[in-house]
């Protein structure tokens, strides 16, 4: 039986082709994957709890006297994603205050806030949160013990109204596993649908109020069985 050379030849090189196409397509595939895991063990969950506050400040003439009330919490919580060899990675979840616990120097004052302002104890008012759509500039790179500001945009939730929020925040890279945060914005506090009560003793009150926030994040509690 003779062999045609040529197209024996032809199907080999054919056959060589696609084995070598193949084992390209794989060891590709399997570098890409195996660096998208690389890159997610790299990016590590931080919580925001413990000494982290949020507070609140607005101005207002009480009995003839400026005064600027502020009202704080400690019950916040979220959590951040944060690479310090990759920072531009960096992403912040979702943040719950409870709306609850804000304290001010007058508890007639805390009475006021939770029943006739914020209505803490309707479903749903419960607390105040937060939803990151985008951080605008953050660095390329970052060491132990830099601080650098950011601007974090994302939807803030009031009372049941939900509005485009930006928040001006310096971050602080306190250790590998330990960030530290100060956000602030100013809103009108109407545009809320939140509304203060008139009493005789307060003659005015801003039409604005100041939002910070103050937060530590590491790494998630331990949990033991």
């Amino acid at each position: 039986m003779m062999i045609n050379t040529n197209k024996f030849y032809k199907r080999l090189q054919l056959s060589l082709l696609l084995s070598l196409f193949l084992s390209l397509f794989l060891t590709l595939g399997y570098s890409q994957e195996t660096e998208a895991e690389t890159s997610e063990e790299l990016i590590a969950t931080h919580t925001i709890s413990g000494n982290s506050t949020a507070s609140f400040s607005i101005f207002e003439v009480l009995l003839g006297n400026d005064k600027t009330v502020v009202g704080t919490t400690s019950l916040v919580t979220g959590d951040l994603s944060f690479d310090l060899a990759n920072p531009q990675a960096t992403q912040l979840g979702s943040i719950l205050i409870d709306a609850r616990g804000f304290e001010t120097d007058d508890n007639r004052r805390n009475g006021a806030i939770q029943r006739r302002v914020l209505n803490t104890s309707q479903e749903g008012n419960e607390y105040i949160s937060f939803e990151t759509t985008s951080i605008e500039g953050l660095p390329e790179t970052v060491a132990i013990g830099d601080s650098f500001e950011v601007m974090i945009t994302g939807d803030l939730t009031i009372v049941g109204t939900t509005l485009e929020q930006t928040f001006a925040v310096t971050i602080t890279v306190n250790s590998e596993t330990e960030l530290e945060g100060l956000g602030t914005a100013t809103i009108l506090y109407e545009t809320f649908g939140l509304t203060i009560p008139k009493v005789p003793v307060v003659a005015r009150v801003a039409d604005e109020l100041t939002l910070e926030i103050a937060f530590v994040a590491g790494p998630p509690p331990v949990v033991t069985e």
